[in-house]
C-alpha cells in the first residue's frame, strides 16, 4: 500500500504531534507500506527532500499564489491545486471577514501564514491522509486525492467551530459546521479521538457519523531515561518548565503566572520554546515581577533539546487549551517522562483529564479557581514531589488508553478498509 500524508508537523519539527506522526509512518513502513510525507512549510523558500527512517519526506513551501514551483516549472497537478487553492483562499477569507467583521489580514499571523504554501508536483499513492489543522492541509489532500482518484482520509480533524482562536457566535458556528460537514462528505474515512467523536454525536455533524472511526492517539513512549543532551537549564536549581508554544486566546498563561508568583517558590519557571515577545500584553507585569519564581524564556529550541529539557526538569507545567476538543499532544510526552506535572485545565471536558487524573504524579488545577488557595496547593505539590519520578511501567499501567501497538494496527486497518470501500 502506498500512503501519502499531507501535514504541517513532522520531525525535525519540535512538538509531540510530529513525533506521533513519525511513529505512525515508521509503523507503516515496518509493515511493508511505502510512505511519502508532504510537509507544508510556512516559512521555507525551497523544496527539499529527505529520508526519515524509510519515510520519504518532501517539504514544500507555498508561494503567495498558492502554486508550487519545482525546478522552475509547474506540473498540471500543481496548476490544478494552485487554482483550487486560490479559490479556496478567496472564499475562506471572504467568509471569515463576513462572520467576524474583521479583515482577514489583521487576524493572527500564524493563521494567515498557513495559507501561503506550495504543493508538490505529484504524489503516486493509493490513499491520501490529511492530518489535523491547518485547514489548507485538508483542501490540498482533497484536491490531490480527487485528481488521482484515490480515497481521502482525515486524521484527527479538529472541531473548528469549537476553537476559541476564531470568532464565536451563531454565524461563526454555522460557518464552521458547514465547512467541517463539507470535509466529512468528501472524505472516505475520518479518524478522530473519543472526545472529538462525542462532540460529533452532539452536533449536526452526526449526519456523517458513519464515516467517523474512533482512534486514540498512539500514546506513551519511554522517556524516563534522561537524555544527556545539554539543555539551557541552570545547574543547581529546581526547575518548573512549560515546554511548547503559547497561542493567542488558546493558551493564555496569565493565570499560571499569577499562581506561580503567589507560591513564592525559590525555583526557575522556564518557558521553553517561547520568547518573551510572544506573551500576551496582560502578562507583561507578571513577567517583570521580581518575586520568586524567576522566569526564564528559551525560544527556538530544537526538538531534541526540548525533550531533554522535559526529562531534566523537576516539575512540568502544562497549560491546556482554553476550548475545543483538541488533545494537546505534548501532554503525552509530559506523562512519558514520569516527571511530576501541574496540569492547568480550563473546562471539565478537557481531553487531558482522563489521562491526567490517573497519572501517578499529577496535580490538576482548573483555571479561574482562587489564586491564593491554588498557590498553596501548587507549592505543596512542588515541594513534596520535585525529587520524585514515576517509572514508565507505572505511567503505562495508569493510562486509560489501549497500547500504542493496538492503536497503530487499527490506524493501518482503517486505511486498508478505506481502500476497499473506495474500490466498490
Amino acid at each position: 500500500m502506498k500512503v501519502s500524508f499531507v501535514l504541517e508537523h513532522f520531525p525535525p519539527t519540535a512538538n509531540a504531534s510530529a513525533a506521533i506522526l513519525a511513529r505512525i509512518c515508521t509503523y507503516l513502513v515496518d509493515h511493508g507500506d511505502a510512505v511519502i510525507v508532504v510537509q507544508i512549510d510556512p516559512w521555507g523558500s525551497a523544496r527539499r527532500e529527505v529520508d526519515h527512517d524509510g519515510v520519504r519526506v518532501v517539504t514544500v513551501p507555498l508561494d503567495s499564489a498558492g502554486t508550487s514551483r519545482v525546478d522552475g516549472k509547474n506540473s498540471a497537478l500543481d496548476r490544478l491545486v494552485g487554482r483550487g487553492l486560490n479559490k479556496i483562499r478567496r472564499g475562506f477569507r471572504a467568509a471569515q471577514e463576513k462572520v467576524t467583521g474583521v479583515p482577514a489580514r489583521s487576524r493572527m499571523v500564524s493563521r494567515t501564514r498557513s495559507i501561503q504554501r506550495r504543493i508538490i508536483r505529484d504524489m503516486p499513492t493509493d490513499v491520501v491522509v490529511s492530518v489535523c489543522s491547518p485547514f489548507v492541509c485538508h483542501e490540498i489532500g482533497a484536491a490531490v486525492a480527487k485528481e488521482l482518484d484515490v480515497p481521502w482520509v482525515l486524521y484527527n480533524i479538529d472541531e473548528y467551530f469549537n476553537n476559541p482562536t476564531e470568532a464565536s457566535g451563531r454565524r461563526a458556528l454555522r460557518h464552521r459546521l458547514s465547512r467541517e460537514r463539507a470535509m466529512l462528505q468528501r472524505a472516505r474515512r475520518a479518524l478522530v479521538t473519543p472526545t472529538v467523536y462525542d462532540g460529533y454525536r452532539r452536533s449536526p455533524l452526526a449526519q456523517q457519523l458513519s464515516k467517523v472511526s474512533v482512534l486514540e492517539l498512539p500514546l506513551l513512549r519511554d522517556l524516563t531515561t534522561d537524555n544527556v543532551t545539554v539543555t539551557p537549564l541552570a545547574e543547581g536549581r529546581v526547575h518548573c518548565s512549560f515546554v511548547g508554544f503559547l497561542y493567542p486566546q488558546l493558551r493564555n498563561p496569565r493565570y499560571v503566572l499569577d499562581v506561580m508568583k503567589h507560591t513564592q517558590l525559590d525555583v526557575d519557571l522556564n518557558f521553553v520554546g517561547t520568547d518573551r515577545d510572544e506573551f500576551p500584553a496582560d502578562c507583561l507585569e507578571l513577567l517583570e515581577d521580581s518575586r520568586s519564581p524567576r522566569i526564564e524564556c528559551f525560544p527556538s529550541v530544537p526538538h531534541e533539546i526540548a525533550i531533554a529539557t522535559m526529562q531534566q526538569s523537576n516539575v512540568l507545567i502544562h497549560i491546556g487549551n482554553a476550548g475545543g476538543l483538541m488533545f494537546p499532544s505534548k501532554f503525552l510526552d509530559y506523562c512519558s517522562t514520569g516527571r511530576p506535572i501541574v496540569n492547568f485545565y480550563w473546562t471539565d471536558s478537557c481531553p487531558t483529564l482522563p489521562l491526567a487524573r490517573r497519572h501517578p504524579l499529577c496535580l490538576n488545577v482548573k483555571v479561574g479557581e482562587d489564586v491564593q488557595s491554588t498557590a498553596v496547593k501548587v507549592a505543596s505539590f512542588v515541594n513534596a514531589n520535585h525529587t520524585r519520578r514515576a517509572s514508565f511501567e507505572d505511567v503505562v499501567e495508569s493510562s486509560p488508553y489501549p497500547s500504542a501497538d493496538h492503536v497503530l494496527e487499527r490506524f493501518r486497518t482503517n486505511l486498508v478498509e478505506g481502500l476497499v470501500d473506495h474500490a466498490k
